[in-house]
C-alpha cells in the first residue's frame, strides 16, 4: 500500500473508464441480469453490443482487480506482478477457448466464456469499494479487506461454476465433458493463479 506507483495506476485506471463508461454501465446492468434469468442470459449473449461492452469492461477491469488484490494485501507481491499473473490469465484462457471453440464447433462455448467475464467485471465492482475502505476509512481493520474480497471471490467463481455447469448440460456435452471443460479451462488454471498471487 505504500509503493507510490499505486496512485498514479488508480487515477490512470480511472481516466480510462471514463471515455467507457456507457460499455460499463450496460455490462454491469446486463450482468446483473444474466445472474438471474436464464433466457435473459441467453438473450444477451447474442446481443453484439452487449458483448462488446462486457469484452471492453473485462480488459478495462483486470488492472482494476490488480489494485483490488494489492490494495486489500490478498497478494504479497507488488502491483506489476499481480498484474502481469492476471493479464496473462486471461490472455491464456483465452487462446484455450479460441481453439477449444473451433474444435467443437459449439456456440455455448463462447456464451460461457463471456459469461465468465460478466462474472468477472460483477466480482471487481464489489471489491474494489472494499479494497479502499482502508484509505478511506482509517478505522477499518485491514486485514477484513481481504477476507470480503476472497469471500467475494469464493461466490463469484461457485456462480459461474454452476450456472456454466448447466449450461453445458445438453446432449452434445455429458457430465464428463462439461466438467473436464472446467477443470481444463477454469478450475486448473485458477488455482495455478491463485498459488501464483499468494505465495
Amino acid at each position: 500500500m505504500q509503493a507510490p506507483e499505486i496512485p498514479g495506476v488508480a487515477l490512470v485506471l480511472v481516466a480510462l473508464c471514463f471515455p467507457f463508461l456507457t460499455n460499463i454501465i450496460q455490462a454491469v446492468g446486463g450482468s446483473f441480469a444474466m445472474l438471474f434469468s436464464e433466457a435473459r442470459r441467453r438473450e444477451l449473449v447474442c446481443r453484439i453490443n452487449f458483448k462488446q461492452s462486457v469484452d471492453v469492461s473485462y480488459v478495462l477491469f483486470i488492472p482494476a482487480y490488480a489494485l483490488v488484490l494489492y490494495l486489500s494485501g490478498v497478494s504479497p507481491h507488488s502491483y506489476w506482478y499481480i498484474l502481469g499473473v492476471l493479464a496473462g490469465w486471461a490472455v491464456v484462457r483465452e487462446v484455450i477457448l479460441f481453439f477449444a471453440r473451433r474444435r467443437s464447433g459449439s456456440p455455448t462455448l463462447a456464451d460461457t466464456g463471456r459469461f465468465f467475464r460478466s462474472i468477472f467485471v460483477l466480482c471487481t465492482l464489489f471489491s474494489l469499494p472494499v479494497a479502499l475502505l482502508p484509505w478511506l476509512a482509517p478505522t477499518w481493520v485491514p486485514g477484513v479487506s481481504s477476507v470480503v474480497v476472497a469471500v467475494i471471490v469464493g461466490i463469484s467463481l461457485l456462480t459461474y461454476i454452476y450456472k456454466s455447469y448447466k449450461a453445458f448440460l445438453s446432449p452434445k456435452f455429458s457430465h464428463i465433458s462439461s466438467f473436464l471443460y472446467l477443470c481444463g479451462l477454469d478450475l486448473f488454471p485458477i488455482v495455478v493463479v491463485v498459488t501464483l498471487l499468494v505465495q
